[in-house]
């Protein structure tokens, strides 16, 4: 092979590597892909908002169970893996997203066992302030008055108006309660509603700090974030694919005109 003809190959291996490199890097980015992204993210925030709603159903006892919570909890875990498939497994804010669904899974579980105390002890408190709040004798009737401020107290305490004063003031009729002397027929149900009286003064105040911090959780934020993120990669791809498409239309009409320019000068020489 001789010497021109070797540059002759070298130059069209280069024109056909730079032409390929165009080529690939002109082509659009996976729209499949980023629609798999934006989906997963919808799902993201629908099943978070899902939850919150379920959370607040059950601290208002509209919940039979917590079969929601669970099923919840498991499809945001769901959306996570498919996020992480799509190409999302690192970064900053895929990161903070996993960390907070560790931390969300753990309080709906504190959740449910605290709630499921409280409702327990609510249960029994007002079965038995309803027992102890009729009086059967004389006797018992300094018993039932102060079972009737402590059911009023308690049930203002627990219906929303769980403040430090009204949680003193139940405090102090519990208090007032274990003093009095009632007919000794009613001292196990009176020391029954004390106990779960007090669970309940010490219960609801850790219920209502988890379910602040659920409904509280920046996962929605965050995977707003997260979509943002991935638009806007999706919009820097699509700008580039067209630079480099720009890039391969002039290098063809550069060798379009090369080989113009060749087949006039072999047309010139042929007449010579």
């Amino acid at each position: 092979m001789t010497g021109a003809a070797g540059r002759m190959v070298l130059v069209v291996l280069g024109l056909l590597l730079v032409l390929t490199y165009l080529l690939l890097r002109g082509a659009a980015p996976d729209a499949t892909l980023h629609d798999r992204r934006l989906r997963a993210i919808d799902a993201l925030i629908l099943n978070q908002a899902a939850l919150q709603r379920d959370v607040l159903r059950a601290g208002h006892g509209l919940l039979l169970n917590y079969d929601p919570l669970v099923a919840a909890v498991a499809r945001l875990r769901e959306v996570a893996q498919q996020l992480r498939g799509a190409g999302a497994a690192s970064g900053p804010l895929m990161d903070r997203i996993a960390a907070e669904l560790d931390e969300q899974e753990a309080l709906v579980e504190d959740f449910k066992s605290a709630h499921a105390l409280l409702q327990n002890s609510m249960t029994y408190f007002t079965h038995l302030s309803g027992a102890l709040g009729t009086p059967e004798s004389e006797a018992g009737q300094p018993v039932a008055i102060t079972v009737g401020r402590l059911a009023n107290r308690m049930f203002r305490f627990v219906g929303g108006f769980s403040d430090e004063a009204e949680a003193a003031e139940v405090a102090a009729l519990l208090d007032k309660l274990s003093i009095l002397r009632g007919p000794a027929a009613l001292r196990d149900d009176i020391a029954a509603l004390r106990a779960h009286g007090g669970l309940i003064l010490r219960t609801l105040p850790i219920v209502d700090g988890i379910l602040t911090r659920l409904l509280a959780a920046p996962i929605s934020e965050q995977a707003h974030a997260l979509q943002d993120l991935f638009i806007e990669e999706q919009r820097r791809a699509e700008r580039l694919a067209w630079f480099f498409r720009v890039l391969l239309y002039l290098a063809s009409v550069l060798l379009l005109i090369y080989l113009s320019h060749l087949y006039v000068r072999l047309r010139a020489n042929a007449r010579t």
